[in-house]
């Protein structure tokens, strides 16, 4: 409705008309659009209504034509003539859990969900499982795409595809696309002068999209159906977001993807997450400062320049994937420019913009890297999208059009492995027409005359006259090939794989970017990104980064092995962070990852701020564990660096399962033989410790005399198993170990009391249940076991002040504590309490053994979940979390966070180990 209006408007308008005439056919013509809008949707036909959206339109125009006239009218009340509910399965997807998702998106989602069935149709169709037929059904795919968006986005005239194809039979539709594709990669003065006239009426689009030669597969009726009916009719593409659909079009069409249940892609929310801090917050406030100034000509002349300065940045994403980042980057800036735009115009045509663009920032500002070669045509084709969308609302703001096609913008996205390439060289992709000649004469001219080129570009001459400042002159065929490039921004969400889960091709390109550092093998892959952009910021001190990272490399040792080479050797700091925060994908089967986000740059700023859930905090120093405190690095150590007993692992037995038993087992060994009950103990896991949900045992023969055991059959069979497994292990300490099976691999354990740390606990968590066990019990290795540890001991290790250590410096298993006594227990600061503040603390930890006794029947599980702990247990916990922050001479905890707890235990390790 609203084309139509437009183009029969301009028409009058052409003719000049006054504004009578124009309002008096805006409403004529929209009442002759709105009465045909059953007729190009099936569901409007199918209900007998006209098009609402339409309608609203129509009456809008009439109340301004009415208001012109000085007509009142009176308010109508219209009763909808269809049921809804009849037709609710075409808005079921809404409301289905996904009210959160706007409309933009809802209409992406969908057209990803097109996509996808019109692959499986043409993968039926292709038949070939090879990697060059896979190309052409993805290449074929993005074409389609391009051409349905096309028609409906006003870059080709309405339904023009589908009209096209129409008309042929399906047994000459693969013929006509590829007709149709050549022409498309034609000038329109190198074109068939025999052309037919519904293939001579498409434009030329430029940019490669339709170069390469593919294969196209025989069509079907169904094939046909879901392309014209499903995919042209019956959907409206131009409401698309490319940022989005850039990425679900990549998932649908990618195998692994779709056989793991659905399509992903990032939100919208997330990517600001990261583009806003790093800069398009600053250029925010650039622009509302220079829309204060009150001066006109003052304000246009900033506005103007601000207009320069978004076009002369440069941003690159060295794991791209489908663009999203890139795409949003360009929208973004895209919508600022739109706004100056809008300030210098006030809203009126400009006339000496007639047939010329106002628009600055391009496309070619934007560069990424990708290892997949179809996520890059797709990156292309959605930045394409994303430039004719916006160029669409600047048309709006100017009020004439712009051309859009052939395209004259390049999005410089390169098909390669990021680690091993070059950032800084780029292949020249420019549209500056560029002339070969031996000999030339380069003549001025004037300032408001036509540029005139004499010959083709690209074409050998022998001798040329240029009259064009606009044109570059080689006396050689040969063409540079690349330039240098400076990035602005780096930005992106490199690959998550953990440490131990990289290939040996990834394994092998990470180190060769880490070289010779500690603990390289044990960093995650996105490291070596960040290891990547600094040393592009050694040349490029300007350039500022933020990446979307696993939150494991701020964490456990990964994080100094990490973040200490970046610091000291490339001078790299933290501007802004976004703490650990779960990076929900929009998809139908949603895949929950723990990350963190982290903007860095060369050198530092005064500006540094940190993202903690819904608490924004300014701080003075971002370090390595996502914190404002000193840039310490947290170590791994085999001994504390206070005089505190030992931590160590808990007993393993290395047995393949042989030494342990259950209480059946454990009670047939006894009745078969009485004489061996000394030889058993109970055996306890992390797992048994914390749920009360299994009771195990194990042979447990150290100091046990041979006599005792050596005539039991079925110990005998035990063991003889275990020296079996061992013997046969991969790993030389298990292979040595097969001489002694009837003992644990190791065993730390003493014949005394000792403290039990679970190594893996849950974050939903106040406290790890740290607690005694007695000697008879065999600690599994899943525990860590503190031999001769006291009241006191304990009393620390389960404090508020152990538990914010703990949270910091830990790593991860999934989001779960990993609690390790060499990262952990053997680098944390103790306090230097007096005599009364240790007795102290010695009474409130052991009010909260008591309070755990007076629950006998509750596992520790049950206990410390923080909505069902007991009210006793909670206020001994408080009890001596401030005995705890006494002896450390902190304040009270309400006046004191978390964060400022880890800062001052920062500065104490600093001082402890003379960092």
């Amino acid at each position: 409705v609203s084309r139509m209006i437009s183009e029969a408007v301009a028409e009058e308008y052409e003719k000049g008309a006054n504004v009578y005439k124009l309002l008096d056919t805006a409403c004529a013509e929209g009442a002759r659009a709105l009465a045909k809008t059953p007729d190009l949707l099936p569901v409007l036909k199918e209900a007998g209504v006209v098009d609402s959206g339409g309608q609203g339109l129509v009456q809008i125009m009439k109340g301004c034509f009415n208001g012109f006239l000085g007509i009142e009218e009176e308010e109508e009340e219209e009763e909808a003539a269809a049921p809804v509910k009849q037709y609710a399965y075409r808005t079921e997807f809404i409301l289905k859990n996904r009210e959160h998702i706007s409309k933009e998106e809802q209409v992406s989602i969908e057209a990803g969900k097109i996509v996808g069935k019109m692959y499986d149709a043409l993968v039926k169709q292709y038949g070939d499982n090879s990697p060059k037929a896979a190309r052409w059904l993805n290449i074929l795919c993005v074409r389609l795409v391009f051409c349905l968006y096309a028609e409906d986005a006003g870059l080709f005239t309405h339904d023009q595809f589908h009209d096209f194809l129409a008309r042929y039979d399906v047994d000459d539709l693969r013929r006509a696309l590829r007709d149709l594709f050549e022409v498309l990669n034609t000038p329109i003065e190198k074109r068939s002068k025999y052309l037919k006239d519904d293939l001579k009426a498409f434009p030329y689009t430029n940019g490669g999209l339709f170069e390469e030669d593919i294969e196209i597969p025989q069509f079907t009726e169904e094939l046909k159906q879901i392309l014209l009916q499903d995919a042209s009719l019956d959907f409206d593409w131009s409401d698309i977001s490319p940022t989005i659909f850039g990425s679900l079009f990549e998932s649908t069409l990618n195998p692994d993807t779709r056989r793991s249940g659905g399509m992903h892609y990032t939100s919208i929310e997330n990517i600001h997450k990261v583009i806003d801090p790093l800069f398009l917050n600053d250029l925010r406030s650039e622009l509302d400062k220079i829309l204060e100034e009150k001066v006109e000509r003052q304000r246009k002349k900033k506005l103007e320049a601000y207009q320069d300065k978004l076009a002369s940045l440069t941003f690159l994403d060295p794991a791209c994937g489908s663009g999203n980042f890139l795409t949003e980057t360009y929208l973004s800036l895209r919508r600022l420019e739109n706004e100056a735009i809008r300030e210098i115009t006030h809203g009126q045509t400009q006339f000496a913009w007639e047939g010329l663009s106002p628009v600055k920032v391009s496309i070619h500002q934007f560069y990424g890297i990708e290892i997949n070669d179809f996520a890059v045509e797709v990156a292309k084709t959605a930045l394409w999208i994303s430039e004719a969308q916006m160029l669409a609302e600047t048309e709006r703001i100017i009020h004439h059009e712009v051309e859009f096609l052939p395209l004259k913008s390049y999005a410089n996205i390169r098909e390669g492995n990021a680690l091993k390439m070059d950032w800084s060289e780029w292949e020249v992709k420019d549209n500056t027409p560029a002339i070969i000649a031996r000999h030339t004469s380069v003549y001025p001219i004037i300032e408001d005359e036509e540029p005139t080129m004499v010959g083709e570009p690209i074409v050998e001459y022998e001798n040329l006259d240029v009259y064009s400042k606009k044109v570059e002159v080689y006396t050689t065929p040969k063409m540079p090939q690349t330039r240098s490039v400076h990035f602005d921004y780096i930005m992106g969400n490199p690959p998550f794989v953990g440490s131990a889960m990289m290939s040996a091709e990834q394994k092998r390109d990470a180190v060769s970017i880490f070289g010779r550092i500690k603990l390289s093998n044990s960093i995650d892959y996105v490291g070596a990104w960040y290891f990547k952009v600094a040393q592009f910021m050694g040349d490029n001190p300007r350039t500022k980064a933020a990446l979307v990272s696993t939150n494991s490399i701020c964490q456990g040792e990964q994080a100094a092995a990490l973040w200490e080479p970046l610091h000291k050797r490339y001078g790299i700091n933290i501007q802004f962070a976004y703490r650990t925060f779960r990076w929900d994908s929009e998809a139908t089967s949603v895949a929950h990852v723990h990350c963190i986000i982290i903007g860095f740059m060369k050198g530092n700023t005064d500006n540094k701020v940190i993202f903690d859930g819904e608490q924004i905090t300014h701080a003075s120093n971002i370090n390595a564990y996502l914190i404002d405190a000193p840039d310490v690095f947290i170590e791994s150590r085999s001994t504390p660096i206070c005089d505190v007993p030992k931590m160590t692992k808990g007993n393993q037995p290395s047995d393949g399962g042989n030494l342990i038993l259950s209480e059946e087992e454990r009670a047939r060994f006894i009745q078969n033989d009485p004489t061996i009950a000394s030889c058993i103990r109970r055996y306890v896991g992390a797992k048994d410790y914390l749920n009360n949900n299994e009771i195990r045992y194990c042979l447990w023969l150290r100091n046990i005399p041979f006599d005792v055991y050596s005539q039991n059959r079925d110990i005998y069979e035990r063991l003889r198993r275990v020296k079996e497994m061992r013997a046969v292990s991969s790993a030389a300490p298990t292979r040595a170990a097969a001489d002694k099976p009837h003992l644990f691999f190791s065993m730390p354990q003493t014949e005394e009391s000792y403290l039990v740390v679970p190594r893996v606990s849950s974050e939903r968590r106040k406290y790890i249940p740290v607690g005694f066990m007695t000697p008879d019990i065999i600690a599994a290795d899943s525990l860590s076991i503190v031999p001769g540890a006291t009241l006191y001991h304990f009393g620390v290790l389960i404090s508020f002040v152990h538990m914010a250590w703990m949270r910091v410096v830990a790593g991860r298993l999934k989001s779960d504590y990993r609690y390790s006594g060499s990262i952990v227990y053997n680098t944390f600061p103790w306090p230097t309490p007096t005599e009364e503040q240790r007795h102290r603390i010695e009474q409130t930890a052991q009010a909260i053994l008591d309070a755990r006794a007076a629950c006998p029947n509750s596992s520790l599980a049950k206990l410390y979940d923080d909505v069902l702990m007991p009210v006793e247990l909670r206020k001994a916990h408080q009890d001596n979390d401030h005995a705890v922050m006494q002896a450390y001479g902190f304040p009270a905890k309400s006046d004191f966070t978390e964060s400022q707890c880890v800062a001052e235990l920062f500065r104490m390790y600093q001082k402890l180990t003379k960092q």
